[in-house]
């Protein structure tokens, strides 16, 4: 062959490959174009998450707060609860029970009868003493009426 048609077989070779590279990397421009735009839908996506994320993150903070307040509460409580502990534990002991306090109205209503006992006793025994007084005192003026006329002195 000659070199003029080794050239010219050779400038269509190259031609067709440069049109061939060409047309491929319009194609691939295609898709790197389709790829960005893919890349930019993403990117919306993931700044529409990232907003999300930063209002959960609040959110989070706002209840990181409320439990931190939330167990200063609950820390005082147990505390009060440990400083009360010691002095319920003596109203326990020294309260009376509803049984106690029964046990306590039987003892009081025996011994009020048995005041009461005492008291009618006393009563009857003083208006005794008062009769037994009154005989006594009358028995007397009899004596010493009978000395004077008898004449003992």
């Amino acid at each position: 062959m000659e070199d003029s048609t080794i050239l010219k077989k050779l400038s269509n070779d190259l031609t067709e490959f440069r049109g061939e590279t060409q047309e491929r990397f319009g194609e691939m421009e295609k898709r790197f174009e389709q790829v960005d735009k893919r890349f930019e839908q993403i990117d919306k996506r993931f700044e529409g998450v990232d907003k999300r994320f930063g209002q959960v993150d609040e959110r989070f903070e706002g209840i990181d707060k409320r439990l931190d307040t939330h167990e200063e509460l609950l820390n005082r409580l147990v505390q009060y609860s440990m400083e009360n502990e010691e002095r319920i534990s003596r109203i326990e002991e020294t309260f009376a029970t509803k049984e106690d306090i029964r046990g306590i109205h039987i003892t009081l209503d025996e011994i009020l009868g048995y005041v009461k006992k005492q008291d009618q006793e006393a009563t009857f025994s003083k208006l005794r003493m008062d009769r037994l007084e009154e005989k006594v005192e009358d028995n007397t003026q009899d004596i010493i009426k009978l000395k004077d006329v008898v004449g003992v002195v």
